[in-house]
């Protein structure tokens, strides 16, 4: 760990840019661990069946996506929203291998979320306002079953943006909704 919070700082600016792939996907997680009261004494765990649980036993997968690439978009083209991975191996206790069996969906809950600036000078993918949630049941993608799905089509199935400010309420209701078990493979037929 660096020594230094201004050592950490010149760390994050160099392996963290705000605009690459990977790093607004982990700002994307934290706003939903955030909104939600997850505990956050620990590091998370990026090999968990799921991204977030909250302080009422929700658990949540988070997938996201941007308007606004590090990279240039063909001139007139905005990107293609679509969120891929839905569904994600089970690990075995101690998290060493893969339980055996297809991949599956593993939360209660999932999260898309566009992060929807689009002027580079006002870039902050910190700011929640600048990103819209949508909030699925995994029953509804169980439905799907598809192994990735576009924002278009989460529009269309009426899934619409929640607001930051009631995004643990809505997550909660969805995740209380929810009556099939946390491990689908326990499911009775």
């Amino acid at each position: 760990m660096p020594a230094t919070d201004q050592e950490f700082a010149r760390f994050a600016k160099w392996a963290l840019p705000l605009r690459s792939n990977a790093t607004p996907g982990i700002v994307a997680k934290w706003l939903v661990a955030t909104a939600t009261g997850a505990d956050l004494k620990e590091p998370r765990n990026e090999w968990d069946d799921y991204d977030v649980k909250t302080a009422s036993g929700v658990t949540v997968e988070v997938k996201s996506s941007a308007l606004l690439q590090a990279w240039e978009s063909p001139q007139g083209k905005a990107p293609a929203i679509a969120c891929t991975r839905l569904r994600g191996q089970r690990l075995a206790p101690g998290g060493a291998t893969y339980l055996p069996g297809p991949p599956e969906f593993r939360a209660r809950v999932y999260v898309f979320m566009v992060h929807a600036e689009t002027d580079p000078d006002l870039y902050d993918v910190f700011n929640p306002d600048q990103w819209r949630f949508r909030v699925v049941p995994r029953s509804r993608l169980i439905e799907v079953d598809q192994s990735s799905i576009r924002d278009s089509r989460l529009e269309a199935f009426g899934f619409t943006h929640v607001p930051y400010a009631e995004l643990s309420t809505r997550i909660d209701e969805v995740g209380q909704r929810e009556e099939i078990p946390e491990h689908p493979q326990e499911r009775t037929g």
